[in-house]
């Protein structure tokens, strides 16, 4: 998906930001719940605007070649995923 992400920010550059602050967390029928820390909550009320809910909405069309609708929400703890080699606990 970071193809779309890239592809995405070229047409409105604070769709890149917004996209790469939240993570996809359910699809659900034809809903992508794309959840968002506490401290990312003015990205997810950019999401949820029409025109960029829209833009993104278009963009997985094309990309998937299925008509998905965007929904938002919040989650109470950060679950970023760490990249390879970071610090963080390790599985035991």
């Amino acid at each position: 998906m970071s193809g779309s992400v890239k592809r995405l920010g070229r047409r409105r550059q604070v769709l890149e930001t917004i996209l790469t602050a939240g993570r996809p967390s359910q699809l659900m029928g034809q809903t992508l719940i794309i959840e968002f820390p506490l401290d990312r909550r003015f990205h997810r009320e950019l999401l949820d605007t029409p025109d960029y809910r829209a833009c993104v909405e278009e963009e997985l069309s094309r990309r998937f070649r299925v008509s998905l609708v965007v929904g938002t929400s919040l989650c109470p703890e950060s679950r970023r995923l760490r990249p390879p080699g970071g610090s963080g606990d390790t599985p035991a």
